[in-house]
């Protein structure tokens, strides 16, 4: 699948391209919430953004550094993604912030973050958040080498099954009328450097492991 890569500046922050989906999230039926009240989730998904993380509380980082990219430079392109979206409670209950699969692009690497969806929830204490990806692939345009070996062009990431499950352990108390932002780091450099350079496929299990949440408020 060709990615078309926007020559437009990249904003720090962005909406979805699906907008008025993102805009009917918001008004999505709230008949589950409990009688303790409301609280307010905000997700963003960035391509990379060590910056982010590293601005972030060192309790709020969750999921494990990346390996630094082979060379110089930083894998340059685009990922294009397809994904659900869950908090999950102490009790194991999977809240959804999404009710149906969000597509988006996202460049690599820089500062671009794009707000995905924003949400009322019950007021409680929640213990991850879930992504759960359909769909997951990049258009590498440069500085992505393998051995000596430049790599650019589609990169396939091979999905667990029908879906690839991403959940980061953390500990979000809702109160009511409380709000949190979660960003979604997809650390492309990182897995970008396992890719097989003759099939063009990174194992979905390396991805998991380098997807990283932080809690910014």
């Amino acid at each position: 699948m060709k990615v078309e890569r926007s020559h437009q500046a990249p904003a720090r922050h962005q909406r979805a391209g699906w907008s008025p989906l993102a805009a009917a999230l918001l008004l999505a039926g709230c008949g589950n919430l409990t009688a303790g009240g409301v609280g307010e989730a905000t997700v963003f998904v960035t391509g990379d953004a060590p910056g982010a993380l590293a601005a972030a509380a060192p309790a709020s980082t969750l999921g494990p550094r990346s390996p630094a990219a082979s060379g110089d430079d930083e894998p340059e392109g685009e990922l294009e993604m397809e994904f659900l979206l869950h908090l999950v409670t102490d009790e194991g209950e999977a809240v959804p912030l999404t009710d149906q699969a969000a597509r988006l692009r996202v460049e690599f690497p820089g500062p671009q973050e794009v707000e995905v969806v924003t949400r009322a929830v019950p007021a409680r204490r929640y213990a991850a958040l879930r992504v759960t990806f359909t769909e997951l692939e990049a258009e590498v345009e440069a500085g992505l080498v393998i051995d000596g070996v430049p790599v650019t062009g589609s990169v396939e990431v091979e999905l667990e099954g029908p879906a690839l499950v991403v959940e980061r352990a953390l500990d979000l108390d809702l109160g009511d009328g409380g709000r949190a932002e979660l960003l979604v780091d997809m650390n492309a450099s990182g897995w970008l450097t396992a890719v097989d350079p003759d099939l063009k496929v990174v194992a979905g299990a390396v991805v998991s492991n380098l997807i990283r949440v932080v809690r910014r408020r």
